[in-house]
């Protein structure tokens, strides 16, 4: 299948190109949105990517997905800033002689902060979304009414984007996932005239890993030089190779969500691994536990322009600080190796990948399997 690290890896390198200063994660509170939650924290320290926030929620509960949007937006401090920022303007406004211009300047200002509820930034700009189509969708709208606009936060998530129907999901639009290449068309027409039905995408892996099983038993080679080669496969499912510690790469696209029921494919999946596609080779992975926002708070007097003579008659605590940093847990992963014999050279030539055998309607419906 694919490998929550390979998943994760390619959004957030997607988030590096973007230039991103920082992330937060939703994830469902089980085993599995934890570890994906600890994968993603792992993989921001090898990208030099701060992950300022973790927040957890109960899948299919809107009370908790309503919880974590409000935490994970600081609403509360940010609500109260503009409030004491409404507060001090409009004094000056009632209370201070004022020029015509300073005048005008509060008067602006005072206007522009009452079309929100909130105030000041946030100390991310890229938001990856761990759990299903129907929880996401619930986050993205909560986040919405928060204060987290469209031109704050990019979106991200994972695979499970594919399915559902988040692709038309006006409030998702311009988000961006990682996923695998489209089904080969062979393979689907083939699948759809032997069932009638069309193919799933375990129909897809499970027919690959057959071929390639087969592959290994008649190839001359040893079974493990063949299966681990490391120019990999071209399958059903694009291009892919083993790692002798039992996980897997596959080659992934970038994919955004137009709002409208489509996809664009922003960036192709690699077609070989003369580069390597991933810097992550992790064979344990920490659950990450919820943490709080990394943030220094917001004052209000940062966000707004008063005279300089009144600044110390009108001050403003700051809200919502917290920077207490999450633990560094470098100590539980190892460390990163290159695999490569010092005397062996490599070339564009060793690095091209086999493609699979190709599809045949005779292994898909006429090979009986007994128990």
């Amino acid at each position: 299948s694919i490998m929550p690290t390979n998943t994760i890896e390619s959004v957030i390198k997607q988030m590096q190109t973007h230039g991103a200063k920082g992330f937060i994660v939703f994830a469902p509170n089980n085993q599995s949105g934890r570890t994906m939650a600890g994968a993603a924290q792992s993989i921001a320290d090898i990208y030099n990517l701060r992950n300022v926030g973790v927040f957890m929620y109960d899948e299919r509960n809107t009370d908790s997905i309503k919880a974590a949007a409000m935490a994970g937006t600081m609403y509360s401090a940010r609500s109260a800033a503009s409030t004491r920022a409404k507060e001090i303007l409009s004094s000056i406004l009632n209370h201070e002689e004022l020029s015509a211009s300073e005048r005008s300047s509060i008067i602006r200002q005072l206007e522009k902060i009452n079309r929100t509820d909130t105030l000041g930034d946030l100390p991310y700009d890229s938001v990856l979304f761990l759990g299903g189509t129907n929880d996401t969708k619930s986050l993205a709208s909560f986040l919405r009414y928060y204060g987290l606009g469209a031109r704050d936060a990019t979106f991200y998530g994972t695979p499970i984007w594919q399915e559902g129907d988040i692709k038309s999901d006006i409030t998702m639009t311009g988000a961006e996932f990682a996923n695998l290449p489209d089904m080969a068309n062979d393979f689907s027409m083939i699948y759809n005239t032997a069932t009638g039905a069309d193919a799933p995408r375990m129909a897809a892996l499970g027919y690959d890993a057959a071929i390639l099983a087969m592959g290994a038993l008649y190839s001359s080679n040893d079974i493990a030089a063949y299966l681990l080669s490391p120019a990999g496969y071209v399958g059903t499912n694009g291009l892919f190779r083993l790692r002798p510690n039992g996980t897997n790469e596959r080659a992934l696209n970038i994919m955004r969500l137009n709002g409208d029921g489509t996809t664009t494919i922003i960036q192709n999946a690699p077609t070989n691994f003369m580069t390597p596609v991933y810097m992550t080779n992790l064979s344990y992975i920490s659950p990450a536990d919820e943490m709080s926002l990394n943030t220094n708070g917001v004052n209000p007097m940062n966000y707004i322009n008063i005279p300089e003579r009144l600044r110390g008659k009108y001050r403003a605590k700051t809200y919502g600080a917290n920077t207490v940093y999450k633990t560094d847990t470098s100590s539980n992963f190892p460390s990163m190796t290159l695999e490569r014999p010092d005397d062996f050279s490599i070339t564009a030539t060793d690095y091209q990948p086999v493609p699979l055998e190709t599809v045949g309607r005779t292994y898909i419906d006429s090979v009986e399997i007994s128990e």
